[in-house]
């Protein structure tokens, strides 16, 4: 079994191992694997610990012995083996086919959206984005990451677009995280400004005026501690010279570690995914894990069990994205350029990037963002007065 998982590690296919036939390893290895799997050991309260906190981890299972390390590759290259088998038949040779594919499991469907093989792309991406802003009165179709160029407009979701596994698997999981409520309950107000525009409610917020290295994807803890580092001296420069109130507060080392370790995380707790914090407190290993990139001693983040719970929780908000900093002090992390701005838009439970299209009124959508204390209405004070339109591009 132990040699059926060496091989696996080195990211063979199941049916490139000797063992292996087209369809599962044969009966002695796959009741050797049963066997492995059901031991009382993945059930222990320590497993974590065990596998994570030494230097070289070592499984001893019957007569036989393995590094953790080629487990840990070996459950990964099976997991994509096995994920691209199940998902390879969905592509499609006609991108039109992404959408009337599923049409057979929706009853009711719309008119409009009878498959006609005469329509562009465009216009029938253009008409399941309108559908589903219309349906809903939610923004939910226009989250995720966006491109401003090519021959569809960035606020219609291109299913065709080949995207990068790992880095789409952390978004959708940022995406499902049902915690938010930025526009404060407030339904979408969409209007149809033309083939290429939409126009819809909102409130700017503010503009980008500091933007940090991205938390790239595949970067290990030392570099990434590296990056956080950074992104921590952008903040004491940024608020060293502040003269606003807010400003005054935010010179506060102690208030600072709070919004900026709140911020890494989204407002997560650390052990529970699908709850907020409302105070650094709550973030039980954050003191610990800060210490270590604080003192740059970067290669403790790998070592230490709390270090890598906080740690763990910031791959995943944090990966292909960057911390920023608002003109007015703002925290928060995305993919925003110099200038860019954030918007609050109605319908929406995460705030949006919208970059401004030069020589024009029109934005482009740049995708949404976390925005420490702009995730619970709080941008919409005084909504009649501030509410304005703005038209995607």
């Amino acid at each position: 079994m132990f040699a059926f998982l060496s091989k696996l590690a080195e990211d063979k296919h199941f049916k490139e191992i000797y063992c292996c036939d087209e369809a599962w390893p044969d009966e002695a290895i796959s009741d050797s694997f049963s066997a492995f799997m059901d031991s009382t050991w993945w059930k222990r309260l320590w497993v974590v610990q065990e596998a994570i906190l030494p230097m070289q981890a070592v499984v001893f299972f019957g007569i036989g012995s393995l590094d953790w390390d080629i487990i840990m590759a070996a459950a990964a290259m099976a997991y994509k083996h096995l994920t691209r088998c199940r998902d390879a038949w969905r592509d499609m040779n006609n991108p039109l086919d992404k959408v009337y594919a599923l049409l057979g499991l929706v009853s009711n469907i719309p008119e409009d959206l009878e498959p006609d093989y005469s329509l562009t792309k465009r216009e029938v991406y253009r008409k399941i984005t309108l559908l589903s802003i219309r349906e809903t009165r939610l923004l939910h179709i226009l989250k995720g990451q966006r491109f401003c160029v090519g021959e569809i407009p960035a606020w219609i979701y291109d299913w065709s677009l080949v995207r990068d596994e790992k880095s789409w698997v952390f978004g959708l999981t940022r995406l499902s995280l049902a915690l938010y409520n930025a526009s404060g309950g407030e339904e979408a107000m969409v209007s149809d400004a033309g083939e290429l525009n939409l126009s819809l409610a909102g409130v700017c917020i503010d503009h980008m005026v500091a933007i940090g290295e991205p938390y790239a994807l595949g970067i290990g803890s030392i570099e990434g501690g590296g990056i956080v580092y950074s992104w921590y001296e952008m903040v004491k420069k940024f608020y060293s010279q502040g003269l606003t109130f807010q400003d005054m507060l935010l010179r506060n080392t102690w208030y600072q570690k709070h919004v900026f370790g709140l911020t890494l995380k989204a407002g997560l707790r650390p052990a529970d995914s699908d709850q907020q914090i409302s105070s650094l407190d709550e973030i039980c290993d954050f003191k610990k894990w800060w210490s270590y990139v604080q003192n740059r001693q970067f290669h403790q983040l790998e070592q230490d069990e709390g270090s890598y719970r906080f740690d763990a929780t910031l791959l995943t908000m944090a990966t292909d994205r960057a911390f920023f900093i608002t003109k007015s002090g703002y925290m928060g992390l995305g993919r925003p350029q110099e200038g860019d701005e954030i918007w609050v838009l109605l319908g929406g439970d995460l705030p949006f990037v919208l970059r401004p299209v030069p020589g024009s009124d029109e934005y482009y959508l740049v995708g949404d963002c976390y925005l420490h204390e702009a995730m619970d209405g709080e941008a919409l004070v005084d909504l009649e007065k501030r509410r304005r339109t703005v038209v995607l591009r």
